[in-house]
């Protein structure tokens, strides 16, 4: 069974792709003015924007009227025929603060996926938050076509898979070349004609010795999930609910079998993980204190306050320390309902919703990326919001899109 089929890559034509991109739809979801700005500069053009949920605003608007104002932009711009013929694979080059980034657009098999930890070919890396799915589950039901802001790793050391091609993008066609609104770099797509030995290549990456030299087991894995894992777990459930219905022959090349994503390589020189910091509103120095009574160990966890940065002992392992936070943070939520928590890329930018907004801040250390797929592989799934990739701004951008319904 192929993890990789060929796509059906949309991109809108005669549309202005500065204001059609827009970053994840996760991302500053405690800067209402990042939103406001991209929302003024997108104005009246097609846009992304109008086609995803950015979850600053849950809980903050009619989840309903958003919904179907969503679905209603789908509509319209599949009737006024705003895409292009669809392309093959796409190969991306992101032009970011860390680098040049280099991935593929594919879609890839939901039936190989889990959020859970299942030994599939496909594996999440984090735990999945499901009070996030709800909503991204009713959007994918109704949607007409996808738009990904899921990124997929490869454990490629060798750079074998993924960098060969980009050697030769210079002879492929290219679709887009633009720089990204709201300072998210610089963007170059090419079309990928032949996905053939793309899908040899991730099939070797299953082989027994291949994986028994890796990670010392025959684990299986050969995709792992980097960052968009929820969007990816509600196509998931509404692809296991829809197959339901369907004969065998009608689920072998169904659209919304498979999801639109982007594979990168893990060792990538420009690929950066960065921690996922936490902010718990509605705390004060009694949060603090019980912090201090329940974490333990030779490490040191940074806590913001607007009375002064504060550290609390906590496990020298990274994956360690932030399972721990995260289960004391989890507990606290328990205890006193008034407490909220959100997560923020950056902790320049923990510190200034912190001062503008109040509450505990706490600085989340990094984990190692070379060490993600032999965890994952043997340990299983880290905390939910363990790492990003990249600082915020270096988010994909939803840009291409699949159409997932006829």
């Amino acid at each position: 069974m192929s993890i990789i089929t060929d796509p059906q890559v949309l991109i809108p034509s005669n549309v202005d792709l500065q204001k059609w991109a827009t970053v994840a739809c996760d991302q500053f979801s405690a800067e209402p003015d990042y939103w406001h700005e991209l929302s003024t500069f997108v104005g009246e053009s097609p846009s992304t924007l109008k086609c995803v949920f950015p979850e600053i605003y849950l809980g903050k608007q009619s989840n309903s009227q958003t919904i179907n104002s969503i679905i209603n932009s789908m509509k319209t711009y599949d009737a006024l025929n705003i895409f292009s013929s669809p392309y093959k694979a796409v190969l991306v080059e992101r032009q970011t603060l860390s680098g040049v980034r280099k991935g593929i657009v594919v879609a890839v098999n939901l039936d190989l996926y889990d959020w859970r930890n299942i030994a599939l070919p496909i594996r999440a890396t984090e735990d999945t938050m499901l009070d996030r799915l709800s909503i991204r589950v009713e959007i994918r039901k109704r949607a007409i076509f996808e738009t990904p802001h899921t990124l997929l790793l490869l454990d490629d050391e060798k750079k074998e898979i993924i960098e060969p091609l980009f050697k030769n993008r210079n002879k492929m066609k290219m679709l887009y070349d633009f720089d990204l609104n709201m300072n998210g770099g610089h963007i170059t797509g090419y079309e990928l004609n032949d996905i053939n030995i793309l899908s040899d290549k991730l099939s070797n990456l299953a082989n027994v010795d291949v994986q028994i030299e890796k990670y010392g087991i025959n684990a299986g894995i050969v995709l792992a999930v980097g960052d968009g894992n929820h969007s990816m777990a509600a196509a998931k459930i509404v692809w296991d609910e829809l197959k339901l219905s369907l004969s065998e022959t009608e689920k072998q090349n169904h659209p919304a079998k498979y999801f639109l994503a982007e594979m990168l390589n893990i060792y990538d020189d420009s690929m950066v993980f960065d921690p996922i910091h936490r902010i718990i509103f509605g705390a004060d120095f009694s949060f603090i204190n019980e912090m201090q009574q329940s974490l333990s160990g030779s490490g040191m966890i940074k806590l913001l306050t607007p009375n002064g940065d504060f550290y609390v002992n906590a496990p020298s392992a990274h994956s360690e320390a932030i399972a721990a936070v995260q289960t004391f943070i989890e507990k606290m939520l328990l205890k006193n309902p008034n407490l909220k928590v959100e997560y923020v890329h950056n902790e320049t930018h923990l510190r200034q919703v912190m001062i503008k907004s109040g509450g505990i801040a706490i600085s989340m250390p990094s984990f190692p990326k070379d060490e993600l797929f032999k965890y994952v592989a043997t340990k299983g799934n880290l905390p939910k919001k363990s790492f990003s990739i990249g600082e915020p701004e270096n988010k994909r951008y939803y840009l291409e899109c699949r159409r997932i319904k006829y």
